[in-house]
């Protein structure tokens, strides 16, 4: 049996059309979105701002599929104010906190435009000339916005 480029054997054994594909990328679509939307609804769920960061930390985690995730909060005169974990142990934490070099590495996080993809964030520490952190995690896929 002749077929067309655009019809493959589906998982049920027929063929599979665009309109199949279609449809799958729209349920994607449309589970994103709902996800999407329910992280809107917990993030302003509470007025308390410890509260709706944590929320944005623990979605953002959630939507992208990480891992772990941080985010620092910046003070006016653009010093780190602090840091909210989500995914990481209690002593990964207090490794990243006790980490002496690390408003060096925030400094030129900061300084960055755009999006960067980092395979292993450790190495990447160490071509800036800073010494890394014991953390564990530091070792896995990276990514800042």
């Amino acid at each position: 049996m002749a077929g067309c480029g655009a019809c493959r054997p589906g998982a049920e054994g027929g063929p599979l059309t665009r309109t199949d594909d279609l449809r799958r990328q729209n349920e994607a679509l449309r589970e994103r979105y709902s996800s999407l939307n329910a992280a809107i609804l917990r993030i302003n769920a509470s007025l308390d701002p410890a509260t709706v960061l944590g929320e944005v930390v623990a979605s953002a985690r959630q939507l992208t599929g990480a891992g772990y995730c941080v985010v620092t909060t910046i003070g006016e005169t653009g010093a780190v104010q602090g840091a909210v974990f989500h995914g990481f142990t209690a002593e990964e934490r207090r490794d990243l906190y006790a980490w002496p070099d690390k408003e060096q590495l925030f400094d030129h996080l900061l300084d960055l435009h755009g999006t960067l993809r980092i395979a292993d964030l450790t190495e990447y520490i160490r071509k800036l000339e800073i010494e890394p952190p014991r953390c564990s995690r530091c070792r896995s896929p990276f990514k800042v916005r």
